[in-house]
């Protein structure tokens, strides 16, 4: 960020004046709704992490089907047997 002061920093009666008191500060209201570049950005990082996630979710749940059957072309979220010995 690029500073504004150019001078050193007033002091004495200038500072009174060049602070505001705490009254007399206008403060933004705060609406409830967030920004549209906020809910984007939150939007953006849940499809990232989805996109993380997903296939370490496809490991797990292929690792835990029985030997013989064939590899799962699509995500089930629970396999039809579960082979806890895969892990043995």
């Amino acid at each position: 960020m690029i500073s504004r002061r150019t001078a050193a920093p007033p002091t004495g009666p200038a500072l009174e004046r060049a602070r505001p008191h705490a009254a007399d500060r206008r403060q933004a209201p705060r609406g409830r709704r967030p920004a549209a570049g906020r809910v984007l950005w939150h939007l953006a990082a849940i499809g990232v992490t989805a996109l993380f996630l997903l296939p370490l979710l496809w490991m797990v749940v292929a690792s835990l089907q029985p030997a013989g059957m064939p590899p799962a072309r699509t995500l089930t979220a629970f396999p039809y047997g579960v082979a806890w010995a895969n892990y043995a």
